[in-house]
């Protein structure tokens, strides 16, 4: 047999306490929480988060103009170079005999659908606001994955992408710097 219940009550400093209870073959277990991490951080919307989700829709629509930009050779090599690229095909088995512009095309979109994924959870982490930890630890994560994406973009490409994704890590950092220092607030309340 398994019941359970929930209600929510006022506690004597106005923050709204909810209560699971379940009943488990005349086991009781409850829960109670208070909701005024998320009470205040609705009065305060985390703004770094809509920032990083503007700049990650920036950053993938820039990107995924490159896609359509018909690349010319300016001189021999570069022409070479591009012939080998569209021409030369690659034996990876199983059928399989892309260009390495195929491939090039395909990791290029799915970096654009990477950057795009960020926005859109961000974008939704901002307008939805979860419960403070599940925030915080969602924007670690992104943090610690764009802070390496930029470190290898930093590394391995030229300036647009670096700065692009430099910008997309340092406002992940200072979200994460916000959330955390709003939090440190929320407990020594």
């Amino acid at each position: 047999m398994l019941h359970w219940d929930s209600w929510g009550q006022s506690s004597g400093h106005g923050d709204r306490v909810y209560c699971l209870l379940f009943t488990v073959f005349s086991f009781e277990f409850r829960y109670d929480f208070v909701n005024y991490e998320n009470k205040t951080m609705q009065k305060n919307k985390p703004t770094w988060l809509l920032i990083a989700a503007i700049l990650q829709y920036l950053t993938a629509a820039l990107h995924t103009s490159g896609l359509f930009v018909e690349q010319t050779a300016s001189n021999d090599t570069e022409a070479q170079l591009l012939k080998l690229m569209n021409q030369y095909k690659i034996e990876l088995g199983a059928g399989f005999h892309p260009s390495m512009q195929n491939l090039f095309t395909s990791m290029s979109i799915s970096f654009s659908l990477f950057i795009v994924f960020g926005g859109i959870l961000d974008h939704f982490l901002w307008k939805r606001i979860p419960e403070a930890g599940l925030l915080k630890g969602i924007v670690l994560i992104q943090t610690m994955i764009f802070g390496i994406v930029f470190l290898t973009m930093a590394c391995l490409t030229f300036l647009i992408p670096i700065i692009c994704t430099g910008l997309i890590f340092l406002s992940l950092l200072v979200a994460l710097v916000r959330l955390r220092s709003a939090r440190t607030v929320l407990s020594a309340n």
